[in-house]
């Protein structure tokens, strides 16, 4: 983590308290997080000025840093803080709010650019050891319900395939459901979708019973994903290309699949990367010469090709991930690489995140990766140690 270190003399205005402890005052600024208080980070005091809560948080050692802001009547409230925010999460030309410091030898830490390239692979790169999860062979990840996430197993006899939930915090294995054949797994607005071997997309409950539907494909459905803004499913297939279904609301049932035009005939469509602001999405496939094409949504309710979006990517693609930063990240199963590009389609960096038989990504909060593999390398959890500022 990259600390950012400020002068406070030059930012706040020193003052001295009744009992000549030093704070600093930065008027106009209130602080902005990105998660809820509990009563183990600060609580919440109503007085008659920002004074009395100045003598309050003077007495009260733990309280790193408080806001006091002034209401109509006259009165004030004030927020007692126990830790010092990010410097990105102090916000400034708030006219009715003065944050006040009690620890004036206190550095604020800045958080990190993400969005710097060589900056966020090295930092993955630190972080890769230890990250097993489970000695699985899986196929395919996806987001489920509750802060967990899927993964399906691969075994020798499909039949014997199976969906495994964990949290997505700390890795905790949740559950386990066998379902006959499973390929590919979804989820969607307390729906879960499954692709088999019978060539069937199937539409089940948060229970996983009943079965809520089946859609016939007529081809081995290989990943699964959604454009969430139209409620709409894209479907990676194994030779015919990609399948797009209206998601039926309430019931989540599938309707009016049809077949977007594929580039690349008789080839395992195995990666869907999401535009999910542009109605676009980006492909690959597993195998080479390939490269990855960009497919955008027209007026006249179709989907053509975009060559302005075409990336030279010739090797086998399993996985597409586009992140905050609308980068690309292409997994590349035979060399356990992921290549990262910008939109542009300029290469900005690659990693070899160890392990062999790479096959899935999922990105998440602060760059947390889960990645499969279809080996005994299993399931993996690469947490980097980043504090991400917002995407502007």
């Amino acid at each position: 983590m990259r600390v950012l270190h400020y002068f406070l003399m030059l930012s706040l205005v020193p003052h001295l308290t009744v009992s000549f402890s030093p704070y600093g005052i930065l008027r106009n600024a209130s602080i902005k997080l990105p998660f809820d208080l509990n009563n183990d980070t600060g609580y919440t005091i109503e007085t008659a000025s920002c004074n009395q809560c100045l003598c309050h948080a003077a007495h009260n050692p733990v309280v790193a840093i408080f806001t006091c802001t002034r209401h109509e009547m006259s009165n004030f409230t004030c927020q007692m803080y126990y830790f010092i925010p990010k410097r990105d999460e102090i916000e400034y030309q708030n006219y009715d709010t003065d944050l006040y410091l009690m620890r004036t030898n206190s550095t604020f830490e800045e958080k990190d650019d993400c969005c710097n390239t060589t900056m966020l692979i090295e930092e993955i790169t630190k972080a890769l050891q230890n990250t097993s999860i489970s000695t699985e062979k899986f196929l395919t990840l996806s987001e489920g319900e509750n802060n967990t996430i899927l993964a399906v197993t691969s075994c020798n006899d499909p039949k014997d395939n199976a969906l495994l939930s964990f949290n997505r915090f700390t890795g905790q294995s949740i559950s386990m459901e066998h379902t006959s054949s499973l390929i590919s797994a979804g989820y969607y607005k307390e729906r879960y979708y499954f692709g088999t071997t019978a060539k069937d997309i199937g539409v089940y409950a948060r229970n996983m019973t009943p079965n809520l539907g089946r859609v016939g494909i007529g081809v081995e459905i290989r990943t699964i994903r959604f454009l969430k803004k139209t409620q709409k499913m894209l479907a990676g297939a194994s030779t015919s290309g990609i399948y797009l279904c209206d998601i039926v609301p309430n019931s989540g049932t599938l309707t009016n699949c049809i077949t977007i035009p594929n580039i690349a005939p008789e080839k395992e469509l195995h990666a869907i990367g999401v535009l999910q602001d542009e109605m676009a999405f980006y492909v690959g496939w597993n195998a080479v010469g390939q490269d990855i094409h960009l497919y955008r949504w027209q007026p006249n309710d179709t989907w053509v090709t975009d060559a302005s979006g075409k990336i030279g990517h010739s090797a086998p693609t399993t996985d597409l991930v586009v992140d905050n930063c609308q980068r690309i990240w292409a997994v590349e199963p035979r060399s356990d690489r992921i290549r990262i590009y910008h939109r542009n389609s300029t290469l900005l960096g690659e990693m070899n995140v160890t392990g062999t038989n790479l096959f899935n990504l999922m990105i998440m909060e602060n760059y947390t990766i889960f990645i499969t593999h279809e080996s005994s390398d299993g399931l993996r959890a690469i947490r980097p140690s980043l504090n991400c500022r917002p995407v502007p």
